[in-house]
């Protein structure tokens, strides 16, 4: 849905570059674009959190558990289907603001200014 209003948002400016001769597919590619930005940024934070607190939990457990063991623990296939799925998601989404985007006529830029 945030995409949707980010296109709201950003309609002057998209109807703008189709007035500069970008076609539809093209104005398609700033949504895209946004929505794989902010999934890989999310993606990277979320990543940075649990290996944060996958040490500190480790850690406060290890007095209980055999040398070498440990309680929380990803692994890299875990990682790669999180980041998998976390991007389809946002393409998902991102392709009805780019639809929506798409179909911004290059007049109403014209109207609002």
């Amino acid at each position: 849905m945030s995409l949707w209003a980010n296109t709201d948002r950003k309609r002057r400016e998209l109807s703008v570059l189709r007035l500069l001769g970008f076609r539809g597919g093209g104005i398609m590619l700033y949504p895209s674009f946004h929505a794989l930005f902010t999934a890989v940024l999310g993606w990277l934070g979320a990543v940075f959190v649990y290996l944060l607190l996958e040490r500190i939990i480790n850690r406060m457990l290890a007095a209980d558990l055999a040398t070498g063991q440990s309680i929380c623990f990803l692994m890299p296939r875990h990682f790669l289907a999180a980041l998998f799925l976390t991007l389809i998601a946002s393409l998902l989404g991102a392709v009805l603001g780019g639809i929506r985007a798409a179909r911004i006529e290059p007049s109403d830029g014209l109207r609002e200014v």
